[in-house]
């Protein structure tokens, strides 16, 4: 007489499978619950408001009189509302890379 012996590695996988699936269906009905992770935020960058006034500044460009290069002409622009801007230059790469991480509006 043979006795047929189960391979018990061969229900491990299954075995495996169905205890995940059941601690998942556990967690998302809230039979099992789940740790809460803690969100930490980055600041975002130091910035300074200019509250409304108007306000005069150089036009950028290279300006030339008579042959002889000259400063641009003053430009006056009446601000309506507040104007938050960086305190600190930075390049485009470095603003997009704190708009990916979620620290900086687009």
């Amino acid at each position: 007489m043979r006795v047929a012996l189960i391979d018990p590695t061969g229900l491990m996988m299954p075995g495996a499978l169905l205890i995940l699936l059941l601690g998942a269906t556990a967690a998302l009905t809230g039979v099992l619950p789940m740790p809460q992770l803690a969100v930490q935020t980055m600041a975002g960058p130091k910035t300074v408001t200019i509250e409304p006034r108007a306000y005069r500044y150089r036009a950028s460009g290279d300006f030339v009189r008579d042959g002889s290069a000259i400063d641009g002409p003053l430009v006056t622009v009446q601000n309506p509302a507040p104007l938050e801007i960086m305190t600190y230059q930075v390049s485009a790469a470095d603003y997009a890379r704190c708009v990916a991480d979620g620290a900086c509006e687009p």
